[in-house]
This record gives C-alpha cells, sequence and structure tokens, in this order.
C-alpha cells in the first residue's frame, strides 16, 4: 500500500530531521519512521471510507427530493449512478475494512 518512494521520502525526512536536532538514537529515529507509516495507512483508509459517506449523503438527499409534494422533474427522476455505483457497495460490504475503520475513529 505505501509505495517505496513514499517510504525513501520519510526516511530522509526523520533522518533530516534527527539529525538536524542532534539526536543519534537509531531505535528513536525507527519508532518514529514507523509511527509515520502507521498515520499514512490510517489516512489512507480515511480516505478510501469518503466514497461511503458521500453515497449516504446522496441517498438522504435523494429521498429529500422524492418526498416533495412537488418535486422537480430533476428530483422525481434522480440520476442514481453514484448511489449504485459497485466500488461503494464493495467498499460498504468489506465488514473487515469497516471494523478497522471504526475501532481506529476513521469513520466520516
Amino acid at each position: 500500500m505505501l509505495s517505496r518512494r513514499l517510504i525513501r521520502v520519510k526516511v530522509f525526512k526523520v533522518l533530516f530531521g534527527k539529525i538536524s536536532a542532534g539526536s543519534d538514537s537509531l531505535q528513536q529515529m525507527e519508532k518514529e519512521l514507523l509511527a509515520s507509516c502507521d498515520k499514512t495507512v490510517d489516512l489512507y483508509s480515511f480516505l478510501l471510507g469518503l466514497p461511503v459517506a458521500l453515497k449516504n449523503v446522496a441517498n438522504a438527499k435523494i429521498d429529500a427530493g422524492l418526498n416533495k409534494y412537488r418535486p422537480t422533474e430533476q428530483e422525481a427522476n434522480p440520476n442514481k449512478k453514484f448511489v449504485e455505483n459497485e466500488f461503494i457497495k464493495i467498499l460498504e460490504e468489506d465488514t473487515a475494512f469497516g471494523n478497522m475503520c471504526a475501532k481506529k475513529g476513521l469513520l466520516w
């Protein structure tokens, strides 16, 4: 999930930061690098959950438009391409991903 280039950039950032601060603790540098990589994975998971949240908002907007007393033509016949997207359905059905995001608090 993490590209080699991203890991290389993170390594150089940690090394430069610690060397310029005067710290030589290799264990501390490694710990900081691993924490940075974990945060990158968390950010990736957080952003991967965005389409599901947007789908929920779109569903609510479509339902509100359909429940109007006098809906416009667009509200009466909404475009449901985004709501019926296969990728979003796969993300919603993936319980392991949902549980991991919920446990880490990465929900929108």
